[in-house]
């Protein structure tokens, strides 16, 4: 995906930046992306799925932040201290995104 900023300052996707800062609730990113644990693997896969439905048209623009916010609300913070955990907190995000 593609990060603003040019010379990489910002590296979050572009349609999250811009959800952030059109939709509201950036409170609930800010903390997901400094949480430890497994809060920004569930953001990121929230994120990409859907991304993903907006840019097949089953998803509108404004609803992506509440498909991500949605995700991190029913997703418990868990430990993500080995790859494994940060892979199963990325389907997990990913399948309660999808629902």
């Amino acid at each position: 995906m593609r990060g603003i900023g040019g010379g990489g300052l910002i590296s979050q996707p572009l349609p999250l930046v811009l959800a952030l800062l059109f939709v509201g609730g950036a409170t609930a990113w800010a903390v997901a992306l400094r949480a430890e644990g497994n809060a920004p693997a569930v953001l990121n896969a929230a994120n990409e799925v859907a991304v993903a439905a907006f840019l097949d048209r089953k998803l509108s623009f404004t609803n992506i932040a509440a498909i991500i916010a949605a995700t991190l609300d029913k997703v418990p913070i868990a430990s993500a201290a080995t790859l494994d955990e940060v892979l199963a907190a990325d389907a997990t995000g990913r399948a309660v995104a999808r629902d």
